[in-house]
This record gives structure tokens, sequence and C-alpha cells, in this order.
């Protein structure tokens, strides 16, 4: 069996850099995923949009919500690798 993963360390890597997390347990694409997902709402995040206000709710809103998501997948992703044969 592999080295037991630490769900505390699987979430503050997330919490870091978002996806580093899933990085750390195994789950490399879906780690590499998040990351340029963040990156590029972001980047890239709310041009689309052309009311300031709208944009900056965007901005302030998707990106902490994807963030937390992350955390939260690498933590479970961490006990889930714990407990497979």
């Amino acid at each position: 069996m592999s080295e037991k993963k630490k769900p505390w360390l699987a979430g503050l890597l997330s919490f870091i850099i978002s996806g580093a997390g899933q990085i750390y347990t195994g789950a490399f694409r879906i780690g590499i995923f998040f990351i340029i997902l963040y990156v590029l709402l972001i980047i890239g995040g709310g041009f689309e949009i052309f009311h300031p206000v709208a944009r900056l709710l965007f901005i302030l809103s998707v990106p902490p919500i994807l963030w937390v998501a992350a955390i939260i997948h690498a933590v479970l992703y961490a006990r889930k690798v714990n407990v497979q044969p």
C-alpha cells in the first residue's frame, strides 16, 4: 500500500495554491485542472461582462468558490485514498 496522505496537508496545499492538494494526493489531472481554471478565472474572468459592478462581483465570487471547492475536494480525496486497500 502506498504512503498515507494527510488530509490536513492536502487542504493546506490547496489553500496556498488551488489544486496543489490534489497533486499531493495523486489526482494530477484534477489538480492541474483546478490550477488552470483558477488562473484563467483570475486573469480573464469577467472581461466579457461590460458593467464594472458585475465584473467585480464575478471576480470576487467565482474564483473564491472554486478555491474553497479545491480545498474541500483535496481533503475528501486524501481521506478516500487512505481508505482504499
